[in-house]
């Protein structure tokens, strides 16, 4: 399910995010740190955990970059 509201923006990105019509089978977990935010990524289909990194927020967008490991 598309989620919710750490600055009055960057509130509403933090929770669990899901594709809500199941097309997509990645579940994106958004936290907030001390030091910004926290993404983390699952992949339901084959129980892998993706690699983030270079997460940043810049007061308007949240961007990270995403390796998918072969499985």
């Amino acid at each position: 399910m598309w989620r919710r509201r750490v600055t009055k923006k960057m509130e509403w990105l933090v929770g669990k995010w899901e594709c809500p019509d199941g097309f997509s089978p990645v579940v994106l977990y958004i936290r907030k740190t001390k030091h910004g935010l926290s993404v983390r990524a699952f992949d339901r289909r084959d129980g892998e955990w993706f690699k983030i990194s270079n997460v940043k927020w810049d007061g308007e967008a949240l961007s990270y970059e995403t390796f998918v490991p072969l499985s």
